[in-house]
């Protein structure tokens, strides 16, 4: 079940097209895509279910379909950290960890997607004040 999801979802654009803005979207918007999907919303809980009984399976279902699209979300989230339109101490894990949850939490328990303006919202809230990376001095 897993491969049969995993090989229909688009992948996470990674392209540098110079605007850290709109690669951010078009990341939140594939990862919306993807979290609010119908396979995943149908297929997930029973995967989720199988994988706490199953180790490896667990171990799949995050490697191959959590961590590769968070990995290649990573590459655009860092790249706006290095042009300076993220902080240097933007904890981009957190960011998208937080979006999976908000995304998830919506495509479970309401049946839907976020839909452009949402991500849009979700984008512009991150770019304003994203979460940090905590400092040794706390």
């Amino acid at each position: 079940m897993l491969d049969a999801v995993r090989v229909q979802l688009p992948e996470v654009p990674v392209a540098d097209i110079g605007d850290s803005e709109e690669e951010i979207v078009a990341v939140a918007e594939t990862l919306a895509e993807i979290y609010g999907s119908p396979k995943v919303r149908l297929v997930l809980p029973a995967l989720v279910s199988d994988a706490a009984a199953d180790p490896e399976l667990g171990l799949r279902l995050r490697e191959e379909l959590i961590e590769q699209s968070k990995k290649q979300s990573v590459v655009v989230l860092d790249r706006a950290v290095d042009r300076g339109d993220l902080p240097q101490d933007a904890d981009v894990s957190t960011v998208l960890d937080m979006w999976a949850g908000l995304m998830l939490f919506r495509s479970l328990f309401h049946g839907v997607s976020l839909d452009r303006q949402s991500v849009r919202n979700l984008v512009t809230a991150t770019l304003a004040s994203p979460p940090r990376t905590a400092s040794e001095d706390a």
